[in-house]
């Protein structure tokens, strides 16, 4: 009896209610509240993710490690693909998230450059990636689908598979494509230039061609004396010609052949936020690979300037995107022409 009594002295706290300052607290061995068991199911379903996650990664690093020393040129594409789906995926979700922000109201004034890129980019890159998404689901036809991609990566992956070298080359490339279509606008230019009644503004644009033909460029002051032209006729978003209406869209890589005027007008108003955006953080946030994919954007070839002068240009042009407004945005969509048809590394790009 005394022996029992002993352990239940001691074991006695592990079984019954605890005593404290004559309020009772029930023993938590005996009972426990719903929120106490949610709790601790919480818990350990997050220790049974982090065990499982890690176990994944010490697996994935250890199977890299082999593919790495056994097989390097497979290791090479493994390593290109897994980037690349990985921030495809990281920009797809900014995407949707941004998406609904902008369907509930929010305004892309207060996006950032990031953000106003990601949601400009994004669906061209979707489409670009169509073949990938469908093949993959095949059983080993996904695996020999990347081989084949990448050997041919501008035509069926998106820039998220893309090396920076590759970057360079084929945004070149596309450039060059674009800069065809400077010379066809200067002329459109100059004929409807020819047919304004009024004659200040006649004389207004005359001067901006005449830089142009003096193989200069018209200044900022002398691009926005001009502003009135780009709001009606003949210059004006929802006015301009349908072929010159084409040509922009060239220009601007933007699809010519379905409601281009609405399809440019959207992507005018995107490109003055993000300008915008460019001037609220600065150039100085701005790394290399930013500076030389905006200058590519806005229809200058970077290659062979130097920094200085790829952020000397894209003042100019932030310059013009501070002072037109939804009414004038096709100015702004004919600055390729006005900031990037007489610059040398464009010039060589003219067939």
């Amino acid at each position: 009896m005394a022996l029992t009594r002993a352990l239940l002295g001691r074991n006695i706290k592990c079984y019954l209610p605890v005593i404290t300052q004559g309020h009772i607290v029930q023993n938590s061995y005996l009972s426990t509240t719903p929120q106490d068991q949610k709790k601790k199911s919480r818990i350990a379903s997050s220790a049974l993710v982090t065990f499982a996650v890690a176990k994944y990664n010490r697996y994935v690093t250890w199977y890299e490690g082999i593919l790495e020393r056994r097989y390097p040129g497979v290791f090479k594409i493994y390593k290109i693909v897994k980037h690349g789906l990985r921030d495809l995926f990281l920009d797809a979700r900014d995407y949707f998230r941004i998406y609904t922000q902008i369907r509930k109201g929010k305004p892309l004034g207060t996006l950032t450059r990031r953000e106003l890129e990601v949601y400009r980019q994004l669906p061209h890159d979707l489409l670009h990636c169509l073949p990938l998404y469908c093949l993959q689901a095949i059983p080993f036809v996904g695996n020999v689908f990347f081989i084949v991609a990448y050997k041919y990566p501008k035509s069926l992956l998106s820039h998220q598979f893309w090396t920076p070298d590759q970057k360079m080359q084929f945004w070149l490339e596309d450039l060059t494509e674009r800069v065809q279509n400077y010379n066809i606008i200067m002329a459109k230019l100059e004929r409807k230039t020819r047919k304004i009644t009024d004659d200040k503004l006649r004389i207004y644009m005359e001067d901006v061609l005449h830089e142009l033909h003096s193989n200069r460029h018209p200044s900022t002051e002398q691009l926005l004396l001009t502003r009135q032209l780009f709001v009606e006729r003949p210059f004006g978003i929802h006015k301009v010609g349908y072929k010159q209406m084409i040509n922009l869209c060239k220009i601007h890589e933007r699809w010519p052949y379905f409601q281009p005027r609405a399809r440019m007008h959207k992507y005018g108003m995107l490109l003055r936020a993000t300008d915008l955006a460019i001037t609220r953080d600065g150039f100085a946030d701005e790394n290399a690979h930013e500076i030389i994919a905006a200058c590519f954007i806005r229809g200058l070839n970077p290659k062979s300037l130097h920094t200085e002068q790829r952020i000397a240009w894209l003042k100019q042009w932030v310059e013009v995107a501070e002072h037109v407004d939804e009414d004038c945005i096709s100015l702004l969509l004919h600055c390729p022409i006005f900031l990037g048809l007489n610059e040398p590394t464009n010039k060589v790009l003219y067939r």
